[in-house]
Parts: C-alpha cells; sequence; structure tokens
C-alpha cells in the first residue's frame, strides 16, 4: 500500500511469511543478518536487501518500521518526508577532453560516470550518493551493455558491479585491458565478495579502486573524490 499527505509518503509492505522472532528484530536491518542464518534454510538471500533498503530511507531523511508476528506476517512501514523539489533523474553532463581531465575536473558535475551494476535497488542507492555530491550517471544492467555504452562515450569513471548477468565484470576488466581505447578511464570495482586479496585481484586487473557492498556513502564518495583530485565537501 503506498498513501500521500501534504508532506510525506507512507509505503507499507505486508507478506505472510514466516514471521520475524523479536531476538531478531534488533539487528536484521544490519548487512549480511538473516533470520534463519544456517546452511539449510529455506529462504535464499545474502542478507543485503534490509540493510540497502534501511540506507536509502535514511538518506531520504525517512523512518523505517517494523512489526511482525513469527509464523504468521511482516509488515515494513516506510515513512518519507516529500521536499519541494527532488528529481533523481536529472543531470547535466560536461564532457572534457581526453587526456587532460585528471587536471581539469575539479567540480563533481563535471564527471562522467557509467554504473555497470543489475540490481536496481543498488543503482538508486548508488544515484542517491552521487547526488549528495552532485554527480549523475548513466546505467548499464550488465557487462556486455556497458562496453557497448563504453566505446560510445567518452566516460571518465566506470563503476563497475563484479557479478553480473550476460557479462561479469571481469570479462569487462579483462576487455578493458586488451583495449588502447579507454586508457584514461577511471575504474571502481563493486561487489559483496568481501574475499581477502580481492583488493589486489581488481587492481592487478586495472581497478583504481575498490568497493565491498553494501557500500559505505564516505568511502565511496571520498574513493571518488581521491581518483580525481576534488576537495571533499564534508
Amino acid at each position: 500500500d503506498c498513501d500521500y499527505s501534504d508532506d510525506c509518503v507512507i509505503i507499507e509492505v505486508s507478506d505472510s511469511g514466516i514471521g520475524i522472532i523479536p531476538s531478531k528484530q534488533k539487528t536484521i536491518f544490519k548487512a549480511f543478518e538473516q533470520v534463519d542464518g544456517t546452511n539449510s534454510r529455506a529462504h535464499s538471500g545474502v542478507g543485503l536487501g534490509l540493510s540497502i533498503c534501511s540506507r536509502l530511507v535514511e538518506l531520504m531523511s525517512g523512518t523505517l518500521e517494523l512489526k511482525s508476528q513469527p509464523g504468521i506476517s511482516t509488515t515494513f512501514t516506510v515513512t518519507i518526508p516529500l521536499p519541494e523539489s527532488d528529481n533523481l533523474e536529472s543531470s547535466t553532463d560536461i564532457r572534457t577532453e581526453t587526456g587532460e581531465k585528471n587536471q581539469l575536473l575539479r567540480r563533481p558535475d563535471q564527471l562522467k560516470i557509467l554504473l555497470a551494476e543489475d540490481n536496481h535497488i543498488n543503482r538508486q542507492l548508488i544515484l542517491v550518493y552521487l547526488k549528495k555530491i552532485g554527480m549523475s550517471c548513466d546505467f548499464a544492467g550488465n557487462g556486455e551493455i556497458a562496453l557497448e555504452m563504453l566505446n560510445k562515450n567518452n566516460y571518465d569513471l566506470l563503476l563497475l558491479d563484479i557479478q553480473m548477468p550476460v557479462m561479469d565484470g571481469i570479462t569487462v576488466l579483462k576487455t578493458i585491458n586488451n583495449s588502447k581505447l579507454f586508457k584514461n578511464l577511471e575504474i571502481i570495482a563493486l561487489t559483496a565478495n568481501a574475499m581477502k586479496g580481492d583488493a589486489e585481484k581488481y587492481l592487478d586487473l586495472g581497478c583504481n579502486g575498490y568497493i565491498a557492498k553494501p557500500i559505505d556513502k564516505e568511502e565511496f564518495q571520498e574513493k571518488i573524490y581521491s581518483i580525481f583530485n576534488i576537495q571533499s565537501q564534508n
């Protein structure tokens, strides 16, 4: 259900699933936290969905409430205040000469960014993070589309999800390494598989940075600032 008032929007989502026991209700919004954490659990997932939703709601200055009856149902209620003007899709991209971008780019809105990410929620989260620092981006739903867009546009930064359908991020990185067309492209790898040695592996494949999911807003923004020598707005 979705209701509107003069100053807020209220979204209520209910299910008839397994419910959430009281002891888990306090921690269920943490990353990688699941109601049933056993290897034999009946329901799949890595425990990132609610963590991402919670961050999105927080970024929009809203609240996320939980009511649940174990074995019966769960209801999530999101209340988001309506701003005077908020258009997440609006953007203004200013291209610069390819060989000089690291010296010329100082304003966030001058960056041409491509986000290769198949998950819609992750896309919106990153879009909000970028908007907070005056940036916008184009989207690609898999690695194959990302390469097509890279060939057609002069992007400054590629935010690359490693796990994607059709063509994954590793294949994209190897293709970029074998081409002379992307020598000025900066790349930040994004992945939920934050295993030991992953950072080194992605850096060896040509990435300028690596960020584990769920993405920390401050780390994400500072990584971009650092790559392009942009002074932090904090």
